[in-house]
């Protein structure tokens, strides 16, 4: 009887072990399923789920303020964009064209919309290209004073207003380095009000809003294209967006330069902005 005893003593004490050993199993192996499903969640997020863009906030008709977000050609068409390659997108003002360009860099944004192409900006931005639009840029001086404009050189010996961040194309960069004095401040509103307080002999910038913001009575466009960029859409290098966009976006945006939209979204983009209180 003991030894009948013993035997179902250790077939209870095995088939305990048996149970404990097969729990154990089950909960490795969801803890390995749940890790991996943690990591696949993790690696989703850390995917192109959504698209972040921003632009100039003082641009038109290719961007401008709204609010928190922008509004304007370039933003239509990046809206139309994102809606063909079915991602959300997101547009944010940040306030100033230095501090949009640092979002991007910086990985707070993932693209940037209206911006010209320069060997220091490719080091951390990926551009779409073509050019979707070319965009002039204009020299202005105060209304009521002589100021012949011929070339670059008329501006040299003269003080010059320009505004953070700006560039104009790596020629007339390298010029204005080597032969102009110039004063950056922040923003356009900035650059006419310092000619006008006669802190500057003219100001540089683009055309469209030069020709949109500048006080009317009080300053002139002596020159509208004393050099002409193209305007891009470019992706920051950090962007996950970059690779899963960048080629789709290139094709759709060269088939819309050549049926027209992108044009008919410039013009439209220019009458509601002149339309529009302010």
């Amino acid at each position: 009887m003991r030894q009948g005893r013993d035997n179902r003593t250790a077939a209870i004490n095995f088939t305990l072990m048996t149970i404990r050993i097969v729990a154990f199993l089950c909960a490795l192996s969801l803890g390995i399923a749940c890790a991996a499903a943690v990591s696949a969640d993790s690696a989703k997020r850390a995917g192109c789920t959504r698209l972040v863009l921003t632009g100039h906030p003082s641009y038109p008709p290719v961007a401008w303020a709204a609010g928190g977000t922008l509004e304007g050609a370039g933003i239509a068409l990046v809206r139309r964009l994102a809606k063909d390659a079915d991602i959300p997108i997101v547009v944010v003002n940040k306030g100033s064209w230095a501090a949009a360009q640092q979002a991007v860099r910086g990985g707070k944004a993932d693209a940037i919309v209206g911006i010209y192409l320069t060997q220091e900006r490719a080091k951390f931005l990926d551009y779409v290209r073509p050019a979707f639009a070319p965009d002039p840029s204009a020299v202005l001086v105060r209304a009521n004073e002589h100021f012949v404009y011929k070339n670059w050189n008329s501006l040299i010996g003269k003080h010059g207003a320009v505004s953070a961040g700006e560039v104009y194309g790596a020629r007339f960069d390298a010029f204005m380095h080597a032969k102009l004095t110039v004063r950056r401040v922040n923003g356009f509103a900035a650059v006419y009000q310092t000619i006008i307080d006669k802190e500057a002999d003219y100001g540089l910038a683009g055309y469209y809003p030069a020709l949109t913001g500048a006080p009317k009575g009080k300053l002139k466009i002596v020159e509208p294209n004393f050099v002409t960029e193209g305007l891009y859409l470019a992706f920051g290098k950090s962007s996950p967006c970059s690779s899963k966009l960048s080629a789709r976006f290139s094709k759709d945006v060269a088939r819309l330069i050549a049926d027209g939209t992108v044009k008919r979204l410039m013009a439209t983009a220019l009458s509601n902005y002149l339309a529009s209180p302010r």
